[in-house]
């Protein structure tokens, strides 16, 4: 009887730690996400805690959970994912190079779409200038002093390419100097610079201020894919089932905040989250006025891989890049198998 109760007790503790295993292996996986700016991108808007629609997260809390980080850039995003601190981070095209390049991330894959730039008659950033400054073209910025958010970034890119089309060398021809988007408006408007590089809303605060548009990224580059979501290979393979669920649930939250039936509660969303009244967005936030987004979170991979020729053309990437080996689009394929694949309200080219 002994020996029978210990192989009983012993059965027990074995079932309890089997039972203990199992829930550990239910638990969800928390999937970490850089963020730099709302509404350009809904990540913040779709996951964070205030603002879950328990109706459009169908698998929240059960497969996994998200946890979103405020970056101020690019740089610190391709730090924090080299040093897996993050799972997923949001580059533009030109620091996907850096990324594969610099930080040696061979294994990055670009996962999603998060906005394109120059899509239809989708917002392409424009290249402002005053409207009395006597800069009517491209080669009137000979000798002049443009103004870029980030030396290598996407909007500074797109300026090199329109700029060295038209004959005129960064440096050489005419002087770039980095400002802050915000400050940008009122140092063309104060003439410490003759360009700035601008998306909404500061063209429009540009235009009001007497600027006008010498050419937009569109003209410069055609379709860009400005904003992509990317992470690790060892990340995905592990996490595989609970990323289809998280895309699938991204997915169906960017169709709900697209269809024009939910406009006035999906910019009471943004209002809140950037604490800016609402009519700050109405005339262009969620419209064609905006950046473009694919329905099904599907990047441009033909872009892609023009954007990125365009880099290493300027000289800021040192190899030729085949995009194709750093794109997995298996997630947002099973996202839009899941979910039918039509084209949702408020799509259009």
């Amino acid at each position: 009887m002994r020996k029978l109760h210990h192989l009983f007790g012993a059965a027990l503790i074995l079932g309890t730690l089997g039972l203990s295993h199992a829930a550990d292996a239910a638990d969800p996986v928390k999937v970490r996400i850089a963020w730099v700016s709302a509404p350009g991108t809904i990540i913040p808007l779709v996951f964070d805690e205030a603002y879950r629609n328990a109706d459009l997260l169908k698998h929240y809390g059960k497969s996994y959970t998200v946890e979103t980080t405020l970056f101020r850039g690019s740089a610190p995003q391709i730090t924090a994912v080299a040093a897996n601190e993050i799972d997923i981070i949001q580059p533009a095209f030109s620091s996907l190079v850096f990324t594969i390049e610099n930080a040696k991330l061979t294994d990055i894959r670009v996962i999603g779409d998060i906005f394109q730039s120059g899509v239809g008659s989708y917002l392409a950033e424009s290249y402002m200038v005053r409207g009395d400054g006597g800069i009517d073209k491209v080669e009137d910025l000979k000798g002049k002093t443009v103004a870029t958010n980030a030396f290598g970034g996407a909007l500074d890119i797109a300026m090199q390419a329109m700029l060295k089309k038209h004959g005129l060398t960064q440096q050489r021809d005419y002087t770039a100097v980095e400002i802050q988007i915000p400050n940008m408006v009122s140092d063309l408007v104060g003439k410490k610079v003759d360009m700035i590089s601008v998306g909404m809303p500061w063209t429009e605060d540009a235009k009001k201020a007497g600027g006008k548009a010498l050419f937009t990224m569109r003209d410069s580059m055609g379709i860009a894919q400005e904003i992509m979501m990317a992470s690790r290979t060892g990340f995905l393979e592990k996490n595989h089932a609970a990323m289809n669920d998280m895309m699938e649930d991204y997915v169906r939250a960017l169709q709900w905040f697209f269809n024009p039936a939910n406009r006035t509660a999906a910019l009471a969303l943004i209002s809140k989250f950037n604490k800016r009244p609402a009519s700050d967005y109405e005339s262009y936030v969620l419209t064609e006025k905006d950046y473009y987004r694919d329905p099904y979170a599907v990047p441009n991979v033909e872009a892609l891989q023009k954007n990125i020729d365009l880099v290493r053309e300027l000289g800021f990437g040192k190899t030729t890049i085949d995009v194709k080996k750093y794109v997995d689009l298996s997630f947002v394929e099973e996202a839009k198998k899941r979910l039918g694949g039509a084209t949702p309200p408020g799509w259009q080219k």
